[in-house]
């Protein structure tokens, strides 16, 4: 480990910075003793956020000059893969918390960038998610200096257990979004432990519930509209290649338990000539197929995760040049890690056979997981732009709906 350094200001002594990819790969190997029984319990991983914010990866994109990892996206996103290897839904809470940690930097203003850059750092804050502009039942209405938020809102991850939430609010007829950093304890917030979904059944996805809660006009980060800015759509794309980093770790997974399930326990095929059913040659072709489909969506994610690297660099002047490259790559890595997730997420039990899928060993879950997640978005409006900007040059539209 390295140490970060201080915020000029800041007279603690460094802190020391954790090796992202070596402690996600440790978060994961521990994720992975209990994955299956914790995801057939539901409920909320106390003990495994918990591990989440001991290992220090809670800043891994806050900036070393506030005492953060600093990591690059491509890192990121692997972080975001490996533990998506072992428990998918620990993953997207780690994905949106730091999605919303680089938010104020990409939407607000260069003070609330710095505010909440250095109170995640001081205070370890998880981040949780209530922004979803598709619910436009939470109010804002205009008082002295700031807002009124009222009414409730779904499609919360992470909210439970967190410490801050960006909160998605409708002032009036105006059509958008508010944007607003809110403090979970803040009084009239109310996490509901109501989430019930076939899967991502512990990404705490649940509902919130707001009543005259105060919010501040400088906890306002922006005003997120029908025509969003650069930076607006920079972050949906951002939202959207976690998610498909998060189908390819979910496949990956599913592909390394199916190989030693098959070289284990699956019994050849009567007639079939072989000793084991790992010799079988359809078998064979099966597991040579998945993995080469499986690299694929892997390597346009990676791509993907470049070009946004780029863009982020050269944040301070940011064109449509920077912007439709990164939503091109990553509509491809999402159309890829879709398709490719849910071939092999479906395709593995008929390498392993009948008793694959009994209860006990849950491997439906891989498939449960991904085929909730990828109701997100429709991944049809992802090929249709892609094939706009092939055949007319015509840029992506952008995804401001997380």
């Amino acid at each position: 480990m390295s140490a970060a350094p201080r915020h000029p200001d800041d007279p603690r002594d460094p802190v020391p910075i954790p090796d992202p990819l070596a402690a996600a790969e440790e978060l994961a190997s521990g994720f992975a003793a209990n994955a299956a029984e914790r995801e057939r319990q539901g409920g909320t991983a106390w003990a495994e956020r918990r591990r989440i914010r001991d290992s220090g990866l809670l800043l891994l994109r806050v900036p070393q000059g506030y005492g953060g990892i600093g990591a690059d996206w491509p890192t990121t996103m692997l972080a975001i893969r490996t533990i998506a290897r072992a428990d998918s839904s620990l993953a997207h809470i780690f994905a949106w918390h730091h999605f919303e940690v680089i938010t104020p930097e990409l939407i607000g203003t260069p003070a609330q960038a710095d505010r909440y850059y250095r109170g995640t750092a001081e205070c370890s804050w998880f981040w949780g998610s209530a922004f979803n502009p598709q619910d436009r039942r939470l109010t804002a209405s205009r008082r002295p200096g700031g807002l009124i938020l009222n009414g409730p809102k779904s499609f919360c991850t992470g909210a439970r257990g967190s410490d801050m939430l960006l909160v998605g609010a409708v002032e009036g007829d105006r059509p958008g979004t508010l944007a607003i950093a809110v403090p979970t304890a803040r009084p009239g917030v109310v996490v509901n432990d109501d989430w019930e979904a076939m899967g991502q059944r512990q990404s705490d996805s649940g509902s919130i519930s707001l009543t005259d809660v105060d919010a501040s006009d400088d906890e306002v980060l922006a005003h997120v509209g029908p025509a969003p800015t650069l930076r607006q759509a920079l972050r949906g794309s951002i939202s959207q290649l976690m998610l498909a980093n998060v189908f390819v770790g979910i496949a990956e997974g599913a592909l390394a338990d199916a190989r030693g399930y098959t070289r284990a326990e699956t019994r050849p095929w009567p007639g079939s000539g072989v000793a084991r059913a790992a010799d079988e040659p359809a078998i064979v072709h099966h597991y040579g197929e998945m993995w080469v489909h499986l690299r694929a969506a892997a390597c346009l994610a990676d791509e993907a995760a470049g070009r946004l690297e780029e863009a982020w660099e050269r944040l301070g002047s940011l064109g449509p040049e920077l912007v439709t490259p990164v939503a091109v790559a990553v509509n491809a890595a999402k159309v890829m890690a879709t398709q490719v997730g849910l071939d092999v997420t479906t395709r593995t039990f008929e390498v392993m056979g009948a008793r694959a899928a009994t209860g006990h060993y849950n491997f439906d879950r891989y498939w449960r997981n991904l085929r909730t997640l990828t109701l997100h978005d429709p991944v049809e409006m992802k090929m249709r732009s892609i094939g706009r900007w092939y055949l007319d040059s015509q840029p992506p539209a952008p995804d401001v709906n997380t």
